[in-house]
């Protein structure tokens, strides 16, 4: 498997052992920065999660740049975006969160992704109110599992926040989500959302090339699992074997009422 337009953008997930037994990984490809962020996690799961998610990253953007992934340097922009330093063509995004990371990078869009375990949360509506718009409101109350329909809606508007490179600037009660499409103040975004595990939700979010609507091919999302990853963190080799997540299906996507 190599980054080719016709995998582009290209979507891995990995799940991971939540377990505190499991030893953690090594980081001898993260760099000081990282390593000191390693650290200041307090709980091991979270170390684990950060640890994979910037090892993917890093085996990703090598295979996407012919770059040795221990050499790749970083920087942020003004809001805080992570940026590739030496050039201006692969945009990239990591999310993590107990048990899952996700890494996307693409030649061609800016591009944000979000992944978040499934998770009770009180329908506190002045919470609520300052991150969806009240039909999105409407259509969590009314829709068969709320907290699936929340989860949804929120990975979406963090997706669109990461891809605009405004993050918490741009607040999420002015992102609306329309299906397949999501509508910023100033921009139009497409949106793909997947599970890739009974617990976990995804969103990806990138930029229309124009105004249009025209459909895109579809994203696929691979995964491997933790062993795999460590394995190509070792040897530097791709893995053999990608399991591919299905994309939540069409009809699924109109969540408004």
């Amino acid at each position: 498997m190599s980054f080719v337009p016709e995998r582009d953008p290209w979507l891995v997930v990995v799940e991971l052992s939540c377990s505190d037994d499991t030893p953690l990984p090594s980081i001898h490809l993260l760099n000081e920065l990282e390593k000191n962020r390693v650290s200041r996690f307090l709980r091991i799961n979270d170390q684990r999660s950060f640890i994979a998610a910037h090892t993917l990253k890093r085996l990703m953007l090598s295979e996407a740049t012919d770059e040795e992934p221990a050499f790749l340097q970083f920087s942020t922009s003004e809001f805080g975006k992570p940026e590739l330093v030496g050039q201006d063509v692969i945009h990239f995004n990591i999310s993590h969160t107990h048990g899952m990371v996700a890494v996307v990078c693409s030649k061609f869009e800016s591009i944000g992704v979000d992944v978040e375990r499934l998770q009770t949360i009180e329908l506190d509506m002045l919470w609520m109110n300052h991150v969806f718009t009240n039909e999105e409101i409407e259509a969590i109350r009314k829709a068969p599992d709320s907290m699936l329909a929340l989860m949804r809606h929120w990975t979406a508007k963090e997706a669109v926040m990461k891809a605009d490179g405004r993050g918490m600037s741009l607040p999420m009660n002015e992102i609306r989500i329309i299906e397949k499409f999501a509508i910023s103040p100033d921009s139009l975004w497409k949106l793909r959302q997947y599970y890739p595990s009974p617990y976990h939700v995804l969103s990806l979010a990138y930029k229309q090339s124009n105004s249009t609507t025209t459909e895109k091919s579809p994203v696929i999302c691979f995964s491997i699992d933790e062993e795999e990853l460590w394995r190509w963190a070792e040897s530097g080799y791709l893995p053999q074997q990608w399991a591919v997540v299905s994309e939540v299906c069409s009809s699924q996507y109109n969540l408004l009422p």
